[in-house]
């Protein structure tokens, strides 16, 4: 059964994909100087009572030309609101600068910045 679900929209429609806890999700969309991953995974902690959570990563990494670099600009727990997911909030800032500065990549940007909103504000 799908724990995790994930979007997409773009020149070809919309487009949805489903992770389960045991897959977990990982989307990435990027032009041409590099791309945004967000991974989205479920952990079960011991020992003592159970402990579930559902995780996320959202990084900055190459695109498939090798173009880019590889930095994590947030982590966290989803839904956790007694914490602060954003280990460097300019990150946000420097994501939106860079689909600004690329008109073409806005619409496929515009989707994942929504999302790091959410996740990290």
């Amino acid at each position: 059964m799908s724990h995790f679900y994930g979007t997409a929209q773009g020149g070809h429609g919309h487009a949805v994909r489903a992770g389960t806890k045991k897959t977990g999700l990982t989307v990435n969309a990027g032009g041409p100087d590099g791309a945004i991953r967000v991974s989205l995974w479920h952990t079960t902690m011991a020992p003592g009572p159970a402990r579930v959570a559902d995780h996320f990563m959202i990084s900055h990494v190459p695109n498939r030309e090798d173009a880019g670099t590889n930095r994590v600009i947030c982590t966290g727990v989803i839904g956790d609101p007694d914490q602060d997911n954003m280990k460097d909030k300019t990150a946000l800032l420097e994501i939106r600068e860079l689909a600004e500065e690329d008109a073409d990549d806005i619409d496929v940007l515009r989707g994942i910045l929504e999302t790091i909103r959410a996740l990290c504000a």
